[in-house]
């Protein structure tokens, strides 16, 4: 009777022909995998500004987008959201200032992509929160607490017609994993394997449109 088994030899060779094939796929696909977080990423924010104006235009008061971007300086409970992650809050001007005055209700923090992060941000205007200028509730100010020194609280204020406090903002991302360590500034430190691979935005501060670079 006619055997059909594989020989040792014919194993050996298939499996050194798929660890052949692993070893040159494998890392394009995980390029092409962190790549699209990058789109993912960039895309996410640019929505985020896009909301933040339409919300200050609908609701004629002033919106910010409230960007943390100092890891060390963030409570422990807002760390994720830093390098990427947003929230909307109300702003109202007095002269020069903007002052924290709660944040929009159907707003809640969204988290960076894994595997982009905002790694170079211009442009941000200070939004100043104290309990003296504070006009929302307990739980409003506890959250805006948790951003911790003034370094985490700035922000996109775009205004009730559209256009943005101060000069024209910019954000890129890039591929990037947290190693978990910080700089002497508090700022994360990431591994970028793939520095290439970024996506740039910027926000016309005349008329408030948000532009891929």
């Amino acid at each position: 009777m006619k055997r059909n088994n594989f020989t040792l030899i014919e194993m050996i060779a298939v499996v050194a022909i798929a660890s052949i094939l692993i070893a040159v796929f494998v890392p394009s696909f995980n390029r092409m995998m962190f790549g699209s977080k990058v789109d993912q990423a960039a895309s996410n924010f640019k929505l985020g500004l896009e909301m933040a104006q339409a919300r200050a235009i609908a609701a004629r008061k002033y919106v910010a987008m409230v960007i943390p971007t100092v890891y060390g300086d963030a409570s422990t409970s807002l760390k994720a959201y830093c390098d990427g992650g947003y929230r909307l809050a109300f702003a109202k001007k007095s002269g020069g200032n903007y002052h924290f005055s709660g944040w929009v209700p159907d707003s809640s923090w969204r988290n960076p992509r894994d595997g982009a992060a905002l790694t170079q941000v211009s442009g941000l205007s200070d939004l100043q929160g104290s309990a003296s200028s504070f006009t929302g509730n307990d739980a409003d100010q506890e959250d805006w607490d948790r951003l911790g020194g003034s370094t985490n609280r700035k922000a996109v204020i775009f205004s009730p017609y559209g256009g943005v406090a101060g000069s024209s903002p910019s954000f890129t991302f890039t591929e990037a994993k947290f190693t978990g360590d910080t700089k002497s500034d508090g700022t994360a430190v990431y591994d970028m394997p793939n520095a290439d691979n970024r996506i740039s935005l910027s926000v016309n501060h005349i008329t408030g449109r948000v532009t891929y670079q």
